[in-house]
């Protein structure tokens, strides 16, 4: 059985639809990343949270329809982009008043630690940075030990360190057994953490298929056999409306498959590309592109940072005006680390 299921909930305000049918299950162990703008996404958490009704559908949780007196919540943390915190209490005595409201949760001291809160613990939270709030909602979330984890957009405006200590919360956590949904407005942030990666707007909701992508691509392999010598005249189209844009390879800084269509990211915009990810691949190799991903191609020359969010979680971090993150995955991070020479 789902630890979660959402069946068909939709949001209607008079002839408008807010939010398409969602129909979702979320198991112990999993991670489901939803990539959707911020004002949709927090309707969508407010349904789940019920704290919104939908116009139609169910919300369950261990079988259980979610509902206003269900004696389940303690088992269900959540974060919303809204919350507030005591501001005149310290980091310690905060996370101790919420503790103390149950009867079973996390030791604090290894909670702080876990959420890199422990130089923090004796400072008055309304000192803290942005960033450092964050991890200190995100401690609040887990001093139940709750097995479902509600976010939203947890990683939005904050600092590398605390991208980087959520991400390995969320790999604990998934060690553990819990199950994860989260929002977020990037989806190269969610590629890099899972898998289970969905698009919600008004119109749909439906799961990015990462898999039948490659699977078109690979099978056309064989048939792509680009090779250009350096020095040759390459351009990369792009269209824009009704005019096609040609591109020198090395203005581009990353290329980006999403549902069947191929964009090219230069400098702070990115344009619709009709090439295939593996022509592109084909064409874009000599000039210093490496397919780091089922999904991208990154250019060597822009990359700046290669981090390491957890054991399985890898990013690449360009020197671009946006600071942009493309996702590595584990298999290609050897090739890499050949190609570069480290």
């Amino acid at each position: 059985m789902a630890l979660l299921e959402i069946s068909g909930i939709i949001k209607q305000d008079r002839n408008a639809t807010l939010l398409s049918p969602v129909h979702l299950q979320v198991e112990p162990s999993q991670c489901v990343m939803i990539r959707t703008r911020g004002d949709l996404g927090t309707l969508f958490l407010q349904i789940v949270l019920g704290l919104n009704r939908a116009s139609e559908g169910e919300v369950f949780f261990q079988g259980e329809r979610l509902h206003p007196d269900m004696k389940k919540w303690h088992q269900i943390g959540r974060f919303l982009l809204t919350d507030q915190l005591y501001s005149r209490l310290t980091v310690s005595e905060y996370l101790h008043f919420f503790r103390g409201l149950y009867t079973n949760g996390r030791e604090i001291y290894s909670l702080m630690q876990l959420m890199g809160l422990e130089s923090l613990q004796h400072k008055i939270i309304r000192k803290l940075n942005n960033s450092e709030k964050r991890r200190v909602h995100l401690a609040r979330c887990l001093v139940n030990d709750p097995i479902l984890l509600v976010l939203e957009d947890p990683e939005y405006k904050v600092d590398l360190e605390t991208r980087h200590i959520i991400r390995k919360m969320f790999d604990q956590l998934l060690k553990e057994g819990k199950a994860l949904l989260v929002t977020t407005s990037l989806v190269e942030d969610a590629l890099a953490i899972t898998d289970d990666v969905y698009l919600l707007d008004e119109q749909q909701f439906k799961k990015l298929n990462i898999e039948n992508e490659t699977d078109t691509q690979d099978s056309d392999e064989e048939n792509v056999d680009i090779h250009f010598p350096v020095g040759s005249f390459v351009k990369i189209p792009a269209k824009v409306k009704d005019k096609i844009l040609l591109f020198d390879p090395l203005e581009i800084n990353y290329v980006e498959s999403i549902e069947g269509k191929v964009y090219l990211h230069v400098k702070s915009d990115k344009f619709l590309c009709d090439l295939r990810l593996n022509e592109l691949e084909g064409q874009l190799k000599t000039f210093g592109f490496f397919r780091c991903h089922r999904s991208y191609i990154v250019n060597l020359q822009r990359v700046r940072e290669i981090i390491k969010w957890t054991r399985n979680s890898y990013s690449l971090i360009l020197d671009d005006p946006n600071r942009s993150e493309v996702p590595l995955s584990k298999g290609n991070m050897e090739e890499l680390k050949r190609l570069i020479g480290i």
